[in-house]
């Protein structure tokens, strides 16, 4: 599991007996021409908006599983569905 999403897990496991729900629902917007977008800015938003989300999913697999099931509520911008000026790294 990952560091900090394991203890949020262990955390919320000890005191609740389970997890029934996660919710992802955090990004980043860099408003900014592609040309002077950097690496570690672009990384960075790919790290929150993308990779985030799918380690939460993994963090709270087994607990889910022992519970029974569960329900995981991804939430999106419709940036990441159509391009918008100006928002070159989503």
């Amino acid at each position: 599991m990952i560091p900090g999403w394991e203890a949020g897990v262990a955390r919320t496991v000890e005191r609740f007996g389970g997890v029934d729900v996660l919710v992802n629902n955090a990004a980043i917007l860099l408003l900014a021409p592609l040309t002077q977008i950097r690496r570690e800015d672009f990384l960075r938003i790919v790290e929150v908006n993308q990779l985030g989300p799918f380690r939460g999913i993994q963090a709270v697999f087994e607990a889910m599983k022992r519970g029974g099931g569960g329900s995981i509520v991804n939430i999106a911008s419709t940036d990441g569905i159509e391009g918008v000026k100006g928002v070159s790294a989503c």
